[in-house]
């Protein structure tokens, strides 16, 4: 199923999907929005890395593990990064697989039987780091940064009602740092501009000028003649 991340209505039907195109886990670059992830292998016997294209549902694999991740993160250098449920960081490389242990985060995700919660984790590419919204294994939910150097978490805020996140992802900003901010509160006044001037001399002295006004996308909504309207002009900037 797909829905609308603003208003959260359902914008297609739902639909059976092969399952190893499910993931466990994913991390997407924000440069090339390239989606990686953890996923089975076809006879759902192995664990692996891939890029999958969810449009498309399709997806390539450059790698197997026997690591179950509970969170990964794309950094700016280039490499994957996941915390398997083991509670370690590892580094993994995106074109062949290989995973190199970083460190433990300390915090145990294991409960007495082995399982482990729903959680996942993204790297924000601004400021490189690395995001967990972690539940351990006594089911304590809260926020985490993890030092990609040591994998040592550090707790930024436990969840007030050991909320459980998934799927993850820092949104790509809107405009560069230091890009000037969305206009706020315009106002026109149609007296100063040429265009209207040059507009009102060309309709006779029974025109009358009716709802001068600018939504945000600056629309002249209506311009009526003898009481009727005879035209609607529309300008985006």
């Amino acid at each position: 199923m797909q829905f609308d991340p603003e208003t959260w209505e359902r914008v297609a039907p739902s639909k059976e999907v092969q399952l190893h195109l499910a993931a466990f886990e994913t991390a997407q670059d924000p440069t090339t929005g390239e989606v990686y992830g953890e996923f089975y292998d076809a006879q759902l016997q192995q664990r692996e890395f891939g890029v999958i294209d969810f449009e498309k549902e399709t997806r390539t694999t450059f790698g197997k593990t026997d690591k179950s991740y509970v969170a990964l993160g794309l950094s700016t250098d280039g490499f994957l990064y996941g915390i398997a449920s083991d509670g370690y960081l590892y580094k993994i490389d995106k074109t062949n697989g290989k995973e190199t242990q970083i460190g433990s985060t300390g915090v145990t995700l294991l409960d007495e039987d082995g399982s482990y919660s729903g959680q996942s984790g993204e790297i924000d590419a601004k400021t490189n780091t690395f995001y967990w919204t972690c539940v351990d294994a006594q089911q304590n939910a809260a926020l985490y940064t993890v030092d990609l150097k040591t994998g040592a978490a550090t707790k930024i805020s436990d969840f007030p009602n050991n909320d459980m996140f998934v799927g993850l992802i820092v949104p790509k900003p809107k405009a560069a740092e230091g890009a000037p901010a969305a206009a706020e509160e315009m106002t026109a006044d149609p007296s100063a501009s040429p265009m209207f001037r040059r507009l009102l001399r060309t309709a006779n002295r029974r025109t009358t000028l009716q709802a001068f006004r600018f939504t945000e996308k600056s629309k002249l909504r209506k311009i009526q003649r003898n009481n009727s309207e005879f035209s609607s002009l529309s300008k985006e900037f």
